[in-house]
């Protein structure tokens, strides 16, 4: 009786556990799949900045052109 029902609670365990990571799996690819969409419709901006030196050490004075 006890070896029985150890295997149906072994079982029942199982099956929610695959039923929890399947629905998981959806709601991530759902989730991917709408930031996709919104990648699409709005594109990264990239910004370009041009300074006066490669290099600045703390405290210097910044000078850039956009």
């Amino acid at each position: 009786m006890k070896k029985c029902l150890k295997i149906s609670f072994s079982l029942f365990f199982q099956l929610i556990l695959f039923i929890t990571v399947s629905n998981a799996q959806e709601n991530v690819v759902n989730k991917l799949l709408t930031y996709k969409k919104i990648l699409d419709n709005n594109p990264i901006e990239k910004i370009h900045i041009h300074t006066n030196q490669p290099f600045y050490m703390a405290y210097d004075t910044l000078w850039f052109k956009a």
